[in-house]
C-alpha cells in the first residue's frame, strides 16, 4: 500500500512590514517559524513540503528575504524531501506573464542536480507528477491566484465570475489527466466562499476575486486540498472523508490576528485516506489594549503602565481615550520608555481626543451620515444585487469597528 507523508504550510510573508508604527524588526519572527517547520520536515521524514503561496511579501523580496528562503530550500531539497510552491498574490507580479525571483529558483532546479529537482515553482495553473522517496507518485496540480481582469466596458463582477469559471475548467482538465498515480493533491491560493476571514482586510484583499465554493473543487477526485491566502487556520472534511485545509500563516502578520494560533499541517496519507494534523508554532505575543483616561485622576496612568508588566517579548497596541484637560497628563514617550524597561518587545500607541459634552451626539451624527453615505454610494454603482450586499455588508462591518474604536 502506498503511503505518503507531508507537511501544508503557506504565507510566510518574508519581509511584511511591522503593523502600525512599531519600529522593531520582526523579520527574524517569520524566518525562524520557516526554518522550523524545515527541521520538522526532516523529524518526521515527510516526502514533501507544500507552500500554498505568499513566500514573500513583496515580489521584490530583500536580500536577506532572498538568503533566508535559499537556506530553506536547501535544509530540504539536499535530503532529497520535494518543495511544492504555488504563486500568491504577494510574492508575484500581478502580471502573470512577468518572471518574479521564483521563477530563478525553478531554473536552477531545471538541472540535472538531483537534489535540485526537488523544488517545483507552480505559477500557472497546471500539473506534475512528483516520484518520492518513499516510492509514491504524486500528481500535484496548481490554481495560483489568478486577479480578475475587466475588459473595456466588462463589468467587474461578470470578469469575476468568468475568471472563477476558467480557472475551474483548467483545473478540471489537469486533474483528468494521467490516472496512474497514487495520490492526486490541489495546491490552491484562492478564498473559499465560507471561510473565516476573522478582521482581515476583508474589502481591501478578498471582495474583488473568485470566491471558490469547496464542492466545486471537491468532485474533482482529488485526495487533499491544501489552501493557502486566508491566515486563518481551517479544516473541512468533505464527502468521501477528503479533507481541504487553510494551513494559516506561519506568524501573526498585524493586531487583526492577536487572538489565532499560527502553524503548519503535518500530513499522514495512505490509499484509505489523508490524515491531516494542525501542529502549533511558537509565536510573538500581540495584546491589544484600550483604555480611557477621560475624568481619571494622575494615578490612573501609573496603573495604565502597570498593566503592561508580564508582557514581555510581546506586540503590544495601546488605544488611550483622552479630553482635553487628560491629554496635557498623558506622555505617550514616558509610556514607551516604561513598556521598553518591562521588556515590551514593541509598542504602538493611538491617542484619541474626545471631548467630554458632545461626545455622543457628534458620534451619533457621525456614524449615521457616513454609514448613509457609504450604503448609498455602493447602491449608486449598480452592482449585481448579491455582490451589491456582500459589499454592503462586508463594508458597514468594517466602518462600524472604526467608527466606534
Amino acid at each position: 500500500m502506498s503511503q505518503l507523508r507531508l507537511i501544508h504550510a503557506s504565507d510566510f510573508h518574508l519581509g511584511v512590514k511591522r503593523p502600525g508604527h512599531l519600529r522593531a524588526d520582526r523579520f527574524s519572527d517569520f524566518a525562524e517559524n520557516m526554518h522550523a517547520i524545515a527541521r520538522e520536515a526532516i523529524r518526521r521524514n515527510v516526502d514533501l513540503v507544500i507552500i500554498a503561496g505568499d513566500v514573500f511579501h513583496s515580489p521584490r523580496p530583500s536580500n536577506k528575504a532572498l538568503y533566508e528562503f535559499a537556506r530553506f530550500l536547501n535544509t530540504l531539497i539536499t535530503k532529497g524531501i520535494h518543495v511544492v510552491v504555488v504563486r500568491g498574490n504577494h510574492d508575484a507580479s500581478t502580471v502573470i506573464t512577468r518572471r518574479g525571483v521564483l521563477d530563478a529558483f525553478e531554473e536552477i532546479a531545471s538541472t540535472k542536480t538531483s537534489s535540485a529537482k526537488c523544488f517545483h515553482y507552480m505559477p500557472r495553473i497546471g500539473s506534475r507528477i512528483i516520484y518520492t522517496n518513499s516510492g509514491s507518485r504524486i500528481r500535484v496540480v496548481s490554481l495560483p491566484y489568478i486577479k480578475p481582469v475587466a475588459k473595456a466596458g466588462e463589468d467587474i463582477v461578470e470578469a469575476i465570475e468568468e475568471t472563477k469559471r476558467q480557472a475551474l475548467e483548467a483545473v478540471a482538465r489537469e486533474a483528468e489527466k494521467g490516472g496512474d498515480e497514487d495520490f492526486k493533491i490541489l495546491v490552491a491560493h484562492v478564498t473559499l466562499a465560507g471561510a473565516s476571514l476573522g478582521s482581515e482586510r476583508i474589502f481591501a484583499s478578498h471582495m474583488l476575486e473568485p470566491r471558490f465554493e469547496l464542492d466545486e473543487l471537491s468532485k474533482m477526485g482529488f485526495d487533499y486540498i491544501a489552501l493557502g491566502h486566508v491566515h486563518k487556520w481551517q479544516k473541512w472534511q468533505l464527502a468521501g472523508g477528503i479533507y481541504a485545509c487553510y494551513s494559516g500563516s506561519i506568524e501573526r502578520v498585524d493586531f487583526s490576528e492577536a487572538d489565532e494560533e499560527k502553524g503548519f499541517i503535518f500530513i499522514e496519507g495512505t490509499e484509505g485516506g489523508f490524515k491531516p494534523r494542525f501542529l502549533k508554532l511558537d509565536v510573538r505575543p500581540m495584546v491589544r489594549k484600550k483604555m480611557s483616561l477621560r475624568d481619571k485622576g494622575p494615578l490612573y496612568v501609573n496603573s495604565l503602565l502597570s498593566s503592561l508588566k508580564g508582557l514581555t517579548g510581546a506586540l503590544v497596541k495601546l488605544i488611550v481615550e483622552v479630553d482635553e484637560e487628560s491629554r496635557t497628563r498623558f506622555e505617550a514617550s514616558r509610556v514607551v520608555e516604561v513598556a521598553r524597561r518591562l521588556g515590551v518587545f514593541d509598542i504602538y500607541i493611538d491617542v484619541i481626543v474626545r471631548e467630554r459634552s458632545i461626545l455622543a451626539s457628534i458620534q451619533s451624527r457621525l456614524y449615521k451620515s457616513v454609514i448613509e453615505a457609504f450604503v448609498d454610494y455602493i447602491k449608486a454603482q449598480r452592482l449585481r444585487p448579491d455582490f451589491e450586499k456582500r459589499v454592503i455588508e462586508t463594508g458597514l462591518k468594517l466602518l462600524e469597528e472604526y467608527l466606534r474604536g
